[in-house]
């Protein structure tokens, strides 16, 4: 955030201090619906058909290869994407038990390792808040409304039992695989079931604070003044400037604001708060501690991964340069999952590392499913970890 200085030196700081007090003018329901319609989830699902129709030309690598029968496969059927039941998406009963309940006021801070399912926690996790009813905003720094319309629908299609047992492909749906007439039913069913959800994609000159605190407003306002869920996908992106630790700290005094509901942060008076939920990568003198479950199993009970290893066993400061958002936050999950180059599922692990007022805190076995997007808890206790120890020995 600017400060005085900053403002003097641009011309822009008012006569009146009173007059910036609010960064935002709070607009009436109907035109908060309005300025929303861009980033509605009906909106993204539109530039995923567009998208589909398109069908973006393929460059050839030397040698005249395309490498489209790697990364297209087979077309997708219509059935395939029709959305599972409610009952075979399997909960986070235990995850929900041991991290408490998401609610007004509350930060939550997520770290997980590059390409091991964060963003696909954090879409799961949006899409079932909305479905229940919520109003959710998924900001999203590295995704386009577009892939992430195409995550949702795989995250939610039942596949089959052949060549979609294991989910299908949200990266084929986004590249123009699936059968049309299938899409835009699943598309409607989303929409029919998330009317409140809405994805932010920003351009990187509009990631700034004034606008978040804009848009969560004008969600708000258009849901009868509810408090919505923010997933911010991710901080590091989002806190973006030539000072990277000074842009995080400045950032991370916005979001606790956002999420407060006592009337005595930046927003408008009369605001609800929200519950927050920001992504973060992992620091870099912390990767050995994430890299595969078995290791970050280790470091929750601050035991070393390996005998020769130098890092200290602890998920403390386990984020690139959010030392004070995980200061901030409420509740901190580091998350990972095993390496694979396949579809089949993958062992995976979320620890909470702290849980402010007393909560819960240890670890959730989880399943993560890369095809789909799908996170599914496991067996937990010593029944969960005899079955890992089995698994780790074939593998």
């Amino acid at each position: 955030m600017k400060d005085e200085n900053d403002r003097l030196r641009e011309g822009t700081l008012p006569v009146d201090p009173e007059a910036d007090a609010v960064p935002f003018v709070p607009k009436s329901a109907r035109d908060a619906a309005e300025a929303l319609e861009r980033w509605s989830v009906r909106a993204a699902g539109d530039r995923l058909l567009a998208l589909g129709e398109k069908r973006p030309p393929v460059f050839m690598w030397p040698g005249g290869h395309s490498g489209a029968d790697v990364e297209t496969g087979a077309t997708i059927p219509g059935d395939v994407l029709e959305p599972m039941e409610s009952k075979r998406m399997l909960g986070w009963e235990n995850l929900a038990r041991t991290g408490g309940p998401l609610t007004p006021d509350r930060v939550v801070v997520m770290v997980g390792h590059t390409n091991r399912g964060k963003s696909a926690w954090a879409v799961q996790l949006a899409e079932q808040a909305s479905r229940d009813g919520a109003p959710v905003l998924y900001m999203s720094c590295e995704m386009g409304t577009g892939e992430l319309a195409a995550r949702l629908v795989a995250l939610r299609a039942k596949g089959d039992s052949g060549a979609f047992k294991h989910g299908v492909p949200h990266r084929g749906i986004k590249n123009g695989r699936a059968d049309a007439d299938g899409l835009r039913r699943a598309l409607d069913g989303l929409v029919a079931d998330c009317p409140a959800l809405y994805l932010w994609a920003p351009a990187r000159n509009e990631r700034t604070a004034e606008n978040l605190q804009q848009i969560a407003a004008n969600i708000s306002s258009a849901h009868s003044n509810r408090p919505p869920l923010i997933i911010v996908d991710y901080l590091q992106r989002l806190a973006d400037g030539p000072d990277r630790r000074q842009a995080v700290l400045d950032m991370s005094g916005v979001l606790r604001d956002i999420a407060r509901d006592d009337g005595c942060g930046i927003m408008a008076k009369g605001w609800p708060g929200a519950c927050v939920v920001v992504l973060s990568t992992v620091a870099r003198n912390k990767y050995e501690l994430v890299a595969s479950t078995e290791n970050l199993e280790k470091a929750s009970k601050g035991i070393a991964p390996g005998k020769n290893s130098s890092v200290e066993p602890s998920l403390e400061g386990v984020g690139k340069e959010s030392g004070e958002i995980e200061s901030d936050a409420d509740l901190l999950i580091v998350l990972t999952s095993d390496k694979g180059e396949t579809a089949e599922p993958r062992e995976g692990l979320a620890a909470i590392a702290k849980n402010r007022g007393g909560g819960n805190s240890g670890t959730v076995n989880m399943e993560f499913l890369p095809a789909c997007g799908r996170w599914r808890e496991t067996i937990q206790g010593d029944a969960g970890q005899a079955a890992r120890n089995a698994q780790r020995a074939r593998t």
